[in-house]
């Protein structure tokens, strides 16, 4: 009979033994483009297998979710204010990306595809995208 212990231990027969854990130490930064693998059950208009996205927030600790805004190659409503068309082409197929600003998901860093290093979304748009994403939240979007 196996066991599951608290602190790594696990016990087999009532003997206990220490779990190696395999600790994963890669970390993405604010502004980067990634690949997210979003859940295929996921109900519409959600982003449903792999998509690009847009890294908002972090904590520099692999047990605090991320928090993302998908992108897609789709052309979007350019009169939506909830949505962002990145100046510089950030896809290696060189397509218009749309960032999806009203989309904010929290994924497990376990989601996130490991790539070559990620690349960064210039400033400029991440400021628009910055107060795309605040526009119905009770507080004002600043920039550093």
């Amino acid at each position: 009979m196996v066991g599951i212990c608290q602190q790594g231990l696990f016990s087999v027969a009532g003997k206990d033994y220490m779990r190696r854990v395999k600790v994963v130490n890669i970390t993405y930064g604010v502004r980067d483009f990634v690949w997210v693998d979003f859940p295929e059950n996921a109900q519409k208009p959600e982003f449903i297998g792999i998509h690009p996205a847009v890294v908002i927030s972090i904590k520099n600790n692999n047990r605090i979710p991320y928090l993302v805004l998908p992108a897609t190659s789709k052309a979007q409503d350019t009169t939506d204010p909830y949505v962002w068309k990145l100046i510089k082409r950030l896809r290696v197929d060189m397509v218009d990306t749309w960032v999806i600003c009203s989309h904010i998901y929290a994924v497990a860093h376990t989601r996130i595809q490991k790539r070559a290093s990620p690349l960064k979304v210039d400033q400029h748009d991440f400021d628009q995208i910055g107060q795309r994403c605040c526009i119905r939240l009770p507080f004002e979007y600043s920039e550093k």
